[in-house]
């Protein structure tokens, strides 16, 4: 997806807190749960990394027949003008063949047969032929719901006393923190109630887009009972290509990961190391220090993972492979990815990249 990757500091400042050419796509249909634990007490909000995981139903398929710099033309594909945006909600195209297969990209908006991409400047002439689809994209109301109260969670007059969903901004390289909104101010006629920002009471946030390859926190101040939400959708087969870019990273595996996606089988980095490629793998090293890291929140605290090139001639104990920044003596290439998000932290001195996934690889 092309979108902003999140910023591990604010988040670590809160833990420490608190502790046309038609094609068939048959994805399966479910309900992802997620559960999220109760505070610690009155004073002690629970943190939960979450992700969806899932997304809506495939609204168009085809293939490109033309491209140009953030455009895509599909002759005589006969749609409504901004179908895929405006008053139908946001949507992405998701590329499905070509160079760019993997590629989930935000549309901006459309002709009869033209979908402007909200990309910088990209030349898409290359992609003639290639196949995508389109998708709508999940919400913070949609997966929530409109009014979350209903299945448990806090609303409140302000976000301090209310349960949060905390999502980046791109425009500030900070979090933006939304919560729902159960009073009306009566001496502020701009004033709403739903989903708001913490920033901004008089805009409906109801629609503010999550992705399904990106991580989100929830801030949980019920002390009394855990809340569970369950969320419908569809998952998205195929290649999805997520971007990591200088710094940290709050990213999700995009599909469910029950049956077990390790960093072992994650192509974080390639299962051969002949087959490394600095732009398209996280960088090894013989320390933490000098790796790429991948970092997961667990008990309360995170482990940060690596993966080591270096074998200590002088220690017969010490491995190469996927280790802890902790231990490196013990191989932790079987360490699950969570079903919620974690952190990828790139060297600022590496390129962004994109992490190819593929649903193959989940057993």
């Amino acid at each position: 997806m092309k979108h902003p990757s999140l910023k591990l500091i604010p988040i670590l400042a809160l833990v420490a807190c608190s502790s046309t050419h038609a094609q068939t796509y048959t994805d399966p249909v479910g309900v992802v749960k997620l559960t999220i634990p109760k505070a610690t007490s009155a004073n002690e909000p629970s943190f939960s990394f979450l992700s969806v995981q899932m997304s809506k139903d495939t609204v168009y398929t085809g293939q490109v027949s033309a491209g140009a710099v953030n455009t895509i033309t599909v002759s005589n594909a006969g749609w409504e003008s901004n179908q895929f945006a405006g008053s139908n909600g946001t949507h992405y195209l998701h590329f499905t063949s070509g160079s760019r297969e993997g590629q989930m990209i935000d549309i901006a908006s459309n002709t009869s047969d033209t979908i402007t991409l909200s990309a910088d400047n990209v030349d898409f002439s290359g992609e003639t032929g290639s196949s995508f689809r389109v998708l709508k994209h999940l919400t913070i109301a949609s997966i929530f719901g409109a009014d979350p109260t209903a299945q448990g969670m806090i609303g409140s007059g302000t976000a301090a006393t209310a349960d949060q969903v905390l999502l980046f901004n791109p425009a500030t390289e900070s979090y933006t923190t939304y919560y729902y909104k159960t009073i009306d101010n009566p001496f502020d006629p701009n004033d709403i109630v739903g989903w708001v920002s913490a920033s901004d009471n008089t805009q409906d946030a109801s629609g503010t887009h999550v992705y399904p390859d990106s991580g989100f926190v929830f801030k949980r101040i019920d002390a009394s009972n855990d809340l569970t939400i369950s969320v419908a959708g569809s998952v998205i087969l195929g290649k999805i290509n997520t971007p990591i870019t200088a710094g940290f990273n709050l990213v999700s595996v995009p599909y469910p990961v029950d049956k077990g996606i390790t960093l072992g089988t994650s192509n974080l980095y390639p299962a051969n190391p002949a087959n490394f490629d600095i732009n398209k793998h996280l960088e090894p090293g013989g320390s933490a220090a000098t790796a790429d890291q991948v970092l997961i929140f667990d008990g309360g605290i995170f482990t940060t993972y690596y993966y080591k090139d270096i074998d200590n001639p002088f220690d017969p104990n010490d491995v190469t492979g996927w280790v802890s920044s902790t231990d490196n003596t013990q191989s932790k290439a079987n360490v699950a990815l969570p079903a919620g998000s974690f952190f990828i932290l790139r060297k600022d001195s590496n390129p962004s990249f994109e992490w190819e996934n593929d649903s193959v690889i989940a057993p």
